[in-house]
């Protein structure tokens, strides 16, 4: 420790600290119940084809990039936040049975 300053712990209590944990803890506890997205259908269709693609192991940068493009233009046109609402396309597209009943 130079100057009074504190090194950055890697870990605690056998956990990540930083960004990575907080994003896994996020994914763990969300709720796509709990979320008020409005999900439109080029969304669904856009991640579908690139998960079809990424089971393959076809999914191309481009394919990738264009999934992306599409979450942050949503979510800047929209005001969401651009993690939920990928996160709730993502559960729509790769678990559809676990969406709650309408």
């Amino acid at each position: 420790m130079r100057d009074g300053l504190q090194a950055i712990p890697q870990r605690q209590h056998g956990r990540s600290v930083g960004r990575a944990a907080a994003r896994r803890e996020y994914a763990r506890t969300y709720d796509p119940a709990m979320a008020d997205i409005d999900i439109p259908a080029h969304l669904i269709d856009l991640e579908s084809t690139a998960w079809a693609e990424q089971q393959q192991g076809a999914l191309t940068y481009a394919a990738a990039d264009a999934v992306q493009a599409a979450y942050r233009e949503h979510a800047a046109a929209t005001g969401a936040s651009r993690l939920e609402l990928e996160m709730a396309v993502k559960q729509a597209v790769r678990h559809p049975e676990s969406e709650p009943a309408a």
